[in-house]
């Protein structure tokens, strides 16, 4: 895995744990997340929807990655994230 991606996960995980820790935080993530993700340093395409959902220990969510018709992965997920946190910024 490349700087960048690794650089994206970290990011992804420190936003993670501050919505852990700080529920004034976790309740901006919820109700504006593509802005407090850009403003972490997560760049997203303009047009892209962003929706947080929190697992709990009596709901589970199952996320299907993306798959283009021609194959090709949106700009905002890795080649590798099928079943990992998501890598908002990287090709």
């Amino acid at each position: 895995m490349d700087e960048e991606k690794k650089a994206q996960r970290l990011k992804m995980a420190k936003i993670i744990a501050k919505a852990w820790s700080d529920g004034a935080f976790k309740k901006r993530l919820f109700s504006e997340p593509k802005a407090v993700l850009e403003e972490d340093g997560i760049t997203l395409p303009p047009d892209l929807e962003v929706q947080v959902v929190e697992q709990t220990d009596e709901r589970m969510y199952v996320v299907l990655p993306f798959k283009s018709q021609d194959g090709k992965r949106g700009p905002w997920m890795c080649e590798d994230d099928a079943y990992d946190l998501p890598c908002a910024g990287c090709d």
